[in-house]
């Protein structure tokens, strides 16, 4: 596990949002972990010393989603890595117990891992029983079988996937029929899970933090992030509190 680089996708519309992101990720990750950033233009703030940031120079628009990341995976240099985007911010301290486990099923069968715990939610089959938790491995004909969120990818079978001109909504709704039956494992756990995350951006308005999980969402599974860490966060000028419940970045 410890040879898996962490790679984090942006756009400017969402710069602000690392600064959130990043604090959460060393709260309940590590700050000794190495985080790669790619996006387009370079934040005007200073990220933790853990994070670098790369350019794929001048963002040409959501039309251009897939051939961007086609982009940033010929950069990748290794086969397997983790993937998370920006407004996926973490809960919970990880658990790397389950992650060290799940990496170790790693082929060139796997397409992907999942960190969370959404494929337990969908069809699957169980892989391996432990006293606490299951590994468990989505069926040929489950939904959701490509889903860009926390994962550890396979970079072949990410590839594999990438179709020249789709947005990232056109990747996953396509994805429900392009993964069926691909014969690629998709694993994952149930009853205890890596990571806890929840999509911190409030839907219609990227300015706005839904730390409270007041609008509900498939992949925030409700889960709110805890009254403690938003306090240390407001005292730390990383976030402040605006009308009915509502965060933005300071």
């Amino acid at each position: 596990m410890n040879d898996l680089k962490v790679y984090v996708s942006t756009s400017d519309n969402y710069l602000h949002v690392l600064k959130p992101f990043s604090y959460l990720f060393n709260k309940f990750w590590s700050p000794e972990q190495k985080v790669t950033v790619v996006g387009f233009k370079e934040p005007d703030f200073s990220l933790p010393s853990n994070f670098d940031f790369i350019s794929l120079g001048k963002q040409r628009g959501i039309q251009y989603w897939s051939d961007d990341y086609i982009e940033f995976l010929n950069l990748v240099e290794d086969d397997y890595f983790i993937h998370m985007v920006e407004n996926e911010f973490l809960l919970r301290p990880v658990n790397f117990e389950l992650i060290k486990t799940l990496s170790g099923h790693l082929n060139e069968s796997v397409g992907r891992i999942d960190l969370t715990p959404g494929p337990s939610l969908r069809s699957w089959e169980p892989v391996e029983t432990h006293d606490n938790y299951d590994v468990i491995q989505l069926t040929q004909e489950a939904q959701y079988r490509l889903a860009i969120r926390l994962n550890i990818w396979n970079k072949e079978y990410f590839l594999k996937n990438l179709h020249s001109g789709e947005d990232a909504w056109q990747f996953e709704i396509n994805g429900l029929e392009r993964a069926k039956n691909d014969g690629y494992k998709i694993l994952a756990t149930n009853r205890r899970y890596p990571c806890y995350i929840m999509d911190g951006t409030k839907a219609e308005n990227p300015r706005l933090l839904d730390l409270r999980a007041k609008n509900p969402e498939i992949s925030s599974f409700s889960l709110p992030l805890d009254e403690g860490t938003i306090k240390e966060m407001c005292e730390s000028n990383i976030i402040t509190e605006r009308r009915k419940g509502f965060f933005s970045v300071c």
